[in-house]
C-alpha cells in the first residue's frame, strides 16, 4: 500500500474516533421509564460501527467516502407537536396528544418535534414518515393522506389498534423507531370509500368519507326518462332523449357545486328492452349495453359544454357487462363496475366460477373503451344482513386483482355502518387493511384477522376462528351473491351435519368471553338465523327478535328494514317473515 493510501487511512480512522467519541447517544437501557429520562430528544445507542462502516476507499481509486450517517433508535418520552392551522392538522394534534397521554409521553416544548402537514410533493391520499436526530415529520399528500398517515403511526409506532369504534387497543411497549424513513405509503387506486371507522368518521374535507367536498349524483334510467318502475326504460324511443336532456340539464342547474354525474339503470333490474330498435342494435354489438352507452352519450354531448367542471360516469349493471363491439363512451367519461352479480364466495379469479370468468372478462373488454374503471366492491349482503355471509376467505385476492387489473378508484359498499349481528366489523378492519396494502401476504392477513378476534371477541376467539374457517370451507362450492339466499352459499345439509360442532363452539366462545360476552353473543347472531331456518319456532324467534331489538346500536335485518314486522308468522323461517323500517 503507498504512502499516500496509508496517510488517507489513518487520517479516516482518526476523524472516526474523534466523531464518535464526541457523541452522546443513550443507550436503551438509560430509557427505562418516563420518570428516568430528560424529557428532550432521547437518542439511544447508534448502531455498531462495524456494520455501517464501508471501504476506506471507493473501489479503484486512491479517493476516501464518507460512512453514511449510523442509523439512531429515538425512544419517546416527551414530544413537542407541531401542525399548521387546517382541520385536520388540529385533529391530528389532539388525536396523538389523547393517545400520548395513554402511554405517558408528555407533551412539552421541549420534548422531540413531532410535525404534520400536508405537502404536495406526496402522492395523494399517500404518506411519508421520516425521522431525525432532531425530529420526526408526517406529510400527507392531501387531507386523507395525512389522516391514513398519522393514524399509521399511532398503530405501527405508539402502539393503538384501532379495531373498531368500540375496540381500541393501547399495548404498553415502550414507543421508539429509528432514524431514516419509518414509513411511507402510495395508494394503488383512489380510496373513494375505505370503511374504516376513524376515517368514516372524519368530514371528507378533513380526510372522510362524508359528503362535503366532492358532491356525486346519480340519475337511473327511469328518472330522468320518466319511465320508473322495475324494467328498464326502452333507449331507443324518440320521445325518451329529448326528455332524458331535459331532465339532466333542468337537474345540472339546479345543482351548483357537483362534480360528478352518474348515469345508471333503475335499481335491482335486469328486465331490460326487448323491442325490434333494441334488439337489432344488441345483435350488431354483441350485447345490452350499446343501446345505454349510445343514449347516454347522446345526453352528456348535449349538455357537457354547459357544465364543463362536471365530470360524467356511467354504471355498468349485470346486463350491462359485456362492453359494446362498436360504440364507445365519449372521451373523459369514465366506467363504474359492480361486483354485486359476482359469486362472493368464490375469488374473481376462480377460473372454474363462470359469474367471476365474466367479471374479470367485463374489466378488461371495457378498460379498452374507456379512460378510466373504477370499481363498486359490495362487501356484504343486500338482503339479509344478520345471517352468515361467507366471503372472508376471497378478499384478499379479490384485492390483489383489484391492484393487478388497472382499476382507477374503490368505492366500498355494504352493511358495515352499524354493530353487525354477523362479522360485519371484523369485514371492516380487514378490508381496510387490504385497501391499503392489496399485495399482502396470506399469512399476514390472517395475522390481522386474529389480532382482530382476540381483541374484540375475548379469550374465546379460536373457536369463533374455527367457525369462520369451516363456513368459508363449506361455502367455497356455494354460489352465493349479495342479494341471494344464505343457502345457495351453504346448504342446509350441510348446516345440519355441523350443527352440534357449531353450538360447541359458540358455547365455548361465550363462555371464555369475560367482558367481551356481548360482542361474542352478537356474532352469534348470524348461527341463531340459520338454525331458526333448520328449526323454525316461535319461542327462539321471538328470542332473536328480542336480542337483536336491545343491541348495543341498532342492528338491521335487511336494507333500511330495522325491524320484524308484527303480522310475521314466527314458527316460519326468518327468510320468510315480514320486515319494516
Amino acid at each position: 500500500m503507498s504512502i499516500q493510501k496509508i496517510f488517507v487511512l489513518l487520517l479516516t480512522v482518526a476523524m472516526l474516533t474523534t466523531l464518535f467519541a464526541s457523541c452522546k447517544f443513550a443507550s436503551k437501557a438509560e430509557n427505562t421509564t418516563p420518570a428516568e429520562t430528560t424529557p428532550a430528544k432521547t437518542t439511544p445507542a447508534q448502531t455498531t460501527p462495524a456494520e455501517t462502516t464501508p471501504e476506506e476507499t471507493t473501489p479503484g481509486t486512491d479517493t476516501p467516502i464518507t460512512p453514511p450517517k449510523p442509523s439512531v433508535e429515538i425512544s419517546l418520552t416527551s414530544v413537542n407537536l407541531q401542525a399548521g392551522d387546517s382541520a385536520i392538522e388540529n385533529f391530528a394534534v389532539a388525536e396523538l396528544k389523547w393517545y400520548f397521554a395513554k402511554k405517558n409521553i408528555a407533551v412539552s416544548n421541549d420534548g422531540y418535534p413531532i410535525t404534520l402537514s400536508i405537502d404536495s410533493s406526496v402522492v395523494a391520499d399517500g404518506y411519508k414518515t421520516e425521522a431525525t436526530e432532531e425530529g420526526l415529520t408526517i406529510k400527507g399528500g392531501n387531507e386523507r393522506g395525512l389522516a391514513y398517515g398519522f393514524y399509521s403511526f399511532l398503530e405501527k409506532i405508539v402502539g393503538v389498534h384501532f379495531y373498531s369504534a368500540d375496540t381500541v387497543v393501547v399495548d404498553d411497549n415502550v414507543v421508539t423507531f429509528f432514524t431514516g424513513v419509518v414509513d411511507e405509503f402510495s395508494p394503488a387506486f383512489d380510496i373513494q370509500r375505505n370503511p374504516w371507522y376513524p376515517i368514516e368518521a372524519l368530514p371528507e374535507k378533513d380526510g372522510g368519507n362524508d359528503s362535503g367536498k366532492h358532491l356525486t349524483k346519480t340519475l337511473t334510467l327511469g328518472t330522468i326518462t320518466g319511465n320508473g318502475g322495475i324494467a328498464q326504460p326502452c333507449l331507443t324511443d324518440p320521445e325518451n332523449l329529448p326528455k332524458a336532456i331535459k331532465y339532466v340539464s333542468d337537474f345540472l342547474n339546479a345543482t351548483p357545486g357537483l362534480n360528478t354525474l352518474a348515469f345508471a339503470p333503475n335499481d335491482g333490474s335486469d328486465y331490460y328492452c326487448q323491442c325490434p330498435n333494441c334488439a337489432r342494435i344488441d345483435k350488431e354489438e354483441g350485447g345490452h349495453a350499446a343501446t345505454y352507452i349510445r343514449f347516454i352519450n347522446a345526453i352528456i354531448n348535449a349538455v357537457a359544454a354547459d357544465y364543463p367542471s362536471v365530470d360524467f360516469e356511467i354504471n355498468i349493471r349485470t346486463y350491462l357487462q359485456t362492453a359494446p363491439a362498436i360504440t364507445k363512451p365519449v372521451g373523459g367519461v369514465s366506467v363504474r363496475v359492480s361486483t354485486a352479480g359476482c359469486h362472493a364466495t368464490h375469488a374473481i379469479t376462480d377460473a372454474s366460477c363462470p359469474e367471476s370468468v365474466a367479471f374479470m372478462q367485463c374489466i378488461e373488454t371495457w378498460e379498452k373503451l374507456c379512460d378510466s374503471i373504477h370499481l363498486e366492491y359490495v362487501l356484504t349482503a343486500t338482503t339479509d344482513y344478520i345471517p352468515v355471509f361467507a366471503n372472508l376467505g376471497t378478499l384478499r385476492e379479490n384485492m390483489r386483482f383489484f391492484a393487478e387489473s388497472g382499476i382507477k378508484s374503490i368505492y366500498c359498499t355494504g352493511n358495515f355502518a352499524c354493530p353487525s349481528g354477523e362479522f360485519g366489523e371484523l369485514r371492516v378492519y380487514l378490508i381496510s387493511k387490504l385497501l391499503l396494502d392489496p399485495m399482502m401476504s396470506e399469512e399476514q392477513f390472517s395475522t390481522y384477522m386474529n389480532d382482530f378476534l382476540k381483541a374484540f371477541y375475548g379469550e374465546g376467539w379460536e373457536y369463533i376462528r374455527k367457525f369462520i374457517d369451516k363456513t368459508t370451507e363449506l361455502a367455497a362450492d356455494g354460489h352465493q351473491t349479495a342479494s341471494s339466499s344464505p343457502f345457495e352459499a351453504i346448504t342446509v345439509d350441510e348446516y345440519l351435519a355441523n350443527e352440534e360442532t357449531f353450538d360447541a363452539w359458540w358455547d365455548a366462545a361465550e363462555a371464555a368471553a369475560g367482558d367481551r360476552i356481548d360482542f361474542v353473543k352478537r356474532a352469534r347472531y348470524q348461527w341463531r338465523y340459520i338454525k331458526l331456518c333448520l328449526h323454525p319456532n316461535a319461542e327462539d324467534a321471538q328470542a332473536l327478535i328480542a336480542d337483536v331489538s336491545n343491541a348495543s346500536g341498532k342492528v338491521s335485518w335487511r336494507e333500511k328494514q330495522w325491524n320484524v314486522d308484527e303480522s310475521s308468522d314466527l314458527n316460519l323461517a326468518p327468510t320468510e317473515w315480514k320486515y319494516k323500517s
